[in-house]
């Protein structure tokens, strides 16, 4: 969904307190304080064992007990498989909308965006409620479980109640970080703890055991398959036995949806979430269908130890079994496993529940007081708050805490199940919304091809087994107030809130042409990237589980200065292969060769708009009114507007486009001002110079992210150092003009020139060093991946358009590298606005272009091919694309051991890339050297009313007009800037001048022309990114 993600604003002030330096991202103020947040520090090993194993807990181990008793082995395994089934389909259905969304709050905040706020409002406290309760329910269990040991007349049960609650609270109160990096080690001893009991279960039963009493299906046949429920003869009375077993069942399954809370916190989410999901069945097939079978196979149903109300631990059916075999010390040995279950549910519990709250307090739901966190992202107030219910778990030293643990239990199935049902109502408006606005499911980084039926028949099958879930209190003679209550209470809360808060917020079911599918996407593009691959065994095992790239040794390698860049959210082009082959790149990067491009936007069969030489009559599209059109392409583009100067009425419009969801917008741009210090006031000292660029990447992210955001700084440092050494040489236009080529080659030349500084004796050394030792110095895990980000700039590459204003208004310089676009616009004497071409592409449309490079290359007729350089790339300048600019050695040795990458296809994608290097004879063949070209600036003769415009775009927007001679394009920009009726008003804060161009050339008044570009159905880009920057000069 990339291209509804505001990503292209990338603005930048130096941290400095002498300088003044300003820029405003989406309207806020670099620097100005902000609410500490829930901080990401789940990693993806935290998420996969939390899915898996994070609330196994007593409601397997001990719960089962009561299901095996009221349902018989047949009654218990049928129970476990139907709610299994309801588990399953909720979960797909959470998966799909968490994926795509993983925000604070869950399926409670996603409740407030696709049903309606009074629904987000009676998920969340039943949520709260449910993980509140179940707490206390944990807490009793593991003082059944203590009883092994010690009796309660021994010991009483509160002792053992405060010693596990003292160590649920301490994991939680060091934070998400600590409760994962805990949860991974409980659920680790879970995981193998339920493998070792079913594969020690089919040993007993085929007679492994020290008795060697075969049992087989022994206890199927007596006492039977099923239970006659409370001496009910027939099918009606086994039947109700199955039925009994339902809410036990749930109990267990209850839990699996907390994946969803923890997505707030869960790292690189897009990536981790989705494998969590998929793996559901394993949890569900393995741990309680598997676990369930064994217990029917090696316990009878009539076992008298079986009755929790004993309050003993015998009553875990596992322990009964392994008594009844006649194991010494193994009884012990499970149950101290069972503990750590029993503290591991409980820190889950209250996890839970204190995310829940703060999800609340986030939506308005709850007091403003529970969303307060601490500096390192701990929701203090709400984990305290939850966490004194903890105490309700002290009834069970006067009442019993058997049957304490069976009241929690249906209150917590109760409330379990009507979260479920709640967040398959909401998928259901999810779907709907999705659809009816346009977007096709294939794009979701996670979708199922059983939904919407599965969330049909969860939402069917929960309310269901809920209202019969207290069925035995109506059968004559079984009436129980306690039982009554627990069951039929959270049942009720539900509508009581959902009606009660739709009376008081007074509020109506979100339309699915309104439901908000975009707002906090960016956030999660940011934390969004692709892991290297696992190097080894375990890193492979927990790749699957999904991948973990931090649980195997790394080798440290040697220190680094700062990164240059903070994060990578694109898969790189290249692979690291074993010792015996030679360094081989990815099939992406070999796709890419192999159709003579590394910029797959320029080789797309583009559909185009009316005007152009092709349709997309052919695909699939929704109809828009004129209304819809222009609410569309905001959601799209995101235009920005940044005031520079209210009086003098100045301004900078901005948007980036990209309507396939499946493609990632690789365009930026920069709006920026700065002050330079030790100006002096002839030269506007004091004043705002301004700033504006854009950016056309390929291939990947990372060195289109670096360049926008580094680029302008490294310009104003350059003034800055000209002003130190001569103040007024920054008033000669010429020396400007010098200064910016030498900002542009010297930032280009560093970003390789940072890798080579890794291996002293620079590209020359290569040949002495082995691979493992330049893997150890780029893939340096341990320090922070600070030299794998500086090669990784140099894999990808970037066009660059920057202008520059100085800070009296009066000149502009404006610096090409690329096949970008810039266009002043001018109001003659006469009042007609006319647009003058400033840049000229640096491709193979240009003669001038072709010709400077053969020059530079004589006698290498593959220099430029197809009218690419080397057969390859179609820009002949950029930043970056160091494969290019360097010798083979510097691809082969350093680019091809950088550990990432995809690993099929070996022999094409080294195949491919040896043909491009045995091309690269006399580097560099792409040019970081920009033209630049200075105008003088005119004032409009009414103030706020200024008589010139610049337009800068990427080649995106020119495909738009190819049919075009490059004057009729410049001209179609500044007249779809400039209205009929407009002149004198060209500047509002409210109109954004880059979306009238965009609409312009997407086709204008012609809705059905812009809806058919706008919405077309693909999984595949039909249009290259077009990114747009209006400023008022």
């Amino acid at each position: 969904m990339a291209s509804f993600i505001d990503e292209k604003v990338i603005h930048h002030a130096k941290q400095d307190a002498a300088s003044t330096s300003s820029s405003v991202v989406g309207g806020k103020v670099d620097g100005v304080g902000e609410p500490h947040k829930l901080k990401r520090q789940l990693k993806n090993r935290h998420i996969a064992m939390i899915s898996i194993g994070g609330v196994i807990g007593t409601g397997l181990f001990l719960g089962t007990a009561t299901a095996l008793q009221q349902g018989g082995p047949v009654g218990l395994l049928l129970g476990y498989l139907i709610v299994g089934t309801v588990c399953f389909s909720v979960m797909i259905s959470l998966g799909e909308m968490v994926a795509y969304l993983p925000v604070p709050g869950g399926h409670i905040k996603l409740a407030d965006r696709f049903v309606d706020p009074a629904f987000s409002f009676t998920m969340g406290w039943n949520y709260w409620y449910n993980w509140t309760v179940i707490l206390p329910a944990e807490l009793s269990a593991a003082s059944v479980l203590m009883t092994l040991w010690k009796s309660k007349e021994e010991v009483s049960p509160a002792v053992w109640i405060t010693m596990c609650l003292v160590v649920v609270i301490a994991i939680n109160m060091f934070g998400a970080g600590a409760y994962g990096e805990a949860e991974f080690i409980f659920a680790s001893i879970k995981v193998v703890t339920i493998t070792g009991l079913i594969i020690l279960g089919i040993v007993l039963d085929l007679g492994g055991g020290p008795n060697h009493d075969r049992i087989g299906f022994r206890y199927w046949k007596n006492p039977g398959p099923f239970v006659q429920f409370d001496d009910i003869s027939g099918n009606t009375g086994k039947f109700l036995g199955w039925w009994a077993v339902m809410t036990q069942a749930a109990f267990s399954f209850i839990g699996t949806e907390i994946v969803a809370i923890a997505a707030g916190e869960a790292k690189n989410p897009r990536r981790n979430l989705p494998k969590a999901i998929k793996r559901v069945y394993i949890r569900i097939l393995l741990f309680y269908i598997g676990g369930t079978i064994i217990i029917g196979l090696l316990v009878p149903s009539n076992d008298p130890n079986l009755n929790l109300n004993s309050g003993t631990a015998a009553g875990s059916p596992f322990v009964i079994a392994i008594q009844k075999a006649g194991i010494k010390g193994l009884p012990s040995v499970i149950n101290a496993a069972l503990l750590t279950s029993a503290w591991s549910a409980a820190s889950s519990d209250l996890y839970t529940s204190s995310r829940a709250i703060y999800g609340l307090a986030l939506s308005g739901n709850a007091p403003k007081i529970f969303s307060y966190t601490t500096k390192r992202g701990l929701p203090l107030v709400a984990l305290g708050f939850c966490a004194s219910f903890s105490f309700l778990a002290y009834m069970g030293v006067s009442t019993g805490a058997g049957k304490v643990f069976q009241w929690f239990v249906n209150m917590t199935s109760v409330a379990g199940l009507m979260t479920w049902f709640g967040i398959c109502v909401t998928y259901l408006r999810f779907y709907k919304g999705f659809r009816v606005q346009g977007f096709s499911r294939a794009t979701l980084p996670y979708a199922s091809k059983l939904n919407p039926y599965a969330a049909w028949y969860a939402v069917i099958a929960c309310p269901v087994i809920c209202f019969f879930s207290g069925f035995q209190v109506f059968v004559k003679g079984n009436w129980d107030t306690a039982t009554f209550v627990t069951n039929y209470l959270p049942l009720m809360l539900f509508p009581v809130l959902y009606v009660s808060s739709r009376l008081w917020l007074k509020c109506k079911p979100i339309r699915a042409s309104d439901m908000d599918f975009v707002t906090g996407l960016k956030e999660i593009e940011d934390d969004t990237y692709d892991e290297p691959p696992p190097r080894n065994w375990a890193e492979r095992f927990w790749g699957w589980l999904p991948a973990i790239k931090d649980l195997a040794p790394r080798i440290k390698a040697p220190g680094c200065s700062d990164a240059v860049y903070d994060s990578s959210r694109y898969p790189l082009p290249w692979r690291r292969c074993s010792e015996s082959t030679m360094q081989e790149c990815s099939r992406a990067a070999a796709a890419a060769v192999t159709v003579t491009t590394l910029e797959d936007d320029d080789q797309r069969n583009l559909p185009r708009s009316a005007g152009s030489s092709a349709s997309v009559a052919s695909c699939v599209y929704t109809p828009l009114n004129a209304v819809e059109v222009d609410d569309a392409l905001v959601d799209l583009a995101h235009p920005y507007t940044g005031v520079l100067d209210l009086e003098r009425g100045l301004k900078a419009d901005g948007l980036s486009f990209q309507p396939c969801m499946a493609a990632r917008c690789q365009d930026r741009y920069v709006v920026e001002q700065f002050t330079l210090r030790g100006a002096r006031e002839q030269s506007g000292g004091g004043a705002q110079w301004t700033l504006t660029g854009v950016f056309d990447g390929h291939l990947g992210e990372a060195t289109v992210e670096h360049v926008a955001h580094h680029l302008p700084v490294i310009v104003q440092e350059f003034l800055e150092e000209a002003v130190s050494d001569d103040p007024a040489s920054i008033e000669d236009p010429a020396f400007v003009t010098a200064l910016l080529k030498r900002a542009f080659v010297s930032f280009d030349r560093d970003i390789a020139n940072d890798v080579l500084a890794l291996f002293p004796g620079g590209i020359s050394s290569l040949d002495q060093l082995s691979d493992d030792y330049i893997r150890c110095v780029i893939n340096d895990y341990e320090s922070g991946l600070q030299n794998y980000k500086k090669v990784q700039l140099n894999m990808y590459g970037t066009t660059a358009l920057l202008a520059l204003v100085d800070s009296r208004q009066e000149n502009l310089w404006v610096a090409n590298l690329g096949d970008c676009q810039a266009v002043l616009a001018s109001c003659s004497s006469s009042g007609e606005w006319v647009g003058e071409l400033l840049t000229e592409a640096h491709n193979g449309t240009n003669l001038r272009e072709i010709e400077r490079v053969k020059r530079e290359h004589p006698n290498e007729p593959d220099c430029i091919k197809n009218g690419r350089i080397l057969g390859t790339i179609a820009p002949f300048r950029c930043i970056g694309d160091q494969p290019f600019k360097q010798l083979p050695a510097f691809t082969r040795r350093i680019l091809f051991n950088l550990d990432t990458g995809p690993r099929e296809d070996v022999g094409v994608s080294h195949a491919a890339w040896e043909q491009l290097l045995s091309r690269n004879l006399t580097p560099p063949y792409i040019s970081a050297d920009a033209d630049i070209v200075h105008r003088r600036l005119t004032r409009g003769a009414v103030p706020g009313s200024p008589s010139q415009f610049l337009v800068l775009c990427t080649d995106g927007l020119q495909e738009l007009f190819d049919s075009m001679p490059v004057y009729e394009q410049s001209q179609k920009y500044v007249d779809a800037v400039m209205l009929p009726g407009d002149e004198e008003a060209i500047f509002k804060v409210d109109d954004n001048l880059a979306l009238r161009i965009l609409k312009k050339a997407l086709g204008g008044d012609d809705t059905n022309a812009v809806s058919q570009m706008i919405t077309a159905q693909s999984d595949r880009a039909w249009l290259d990114d077009i990114t747009i920057v209006v400023q008022i000069l």
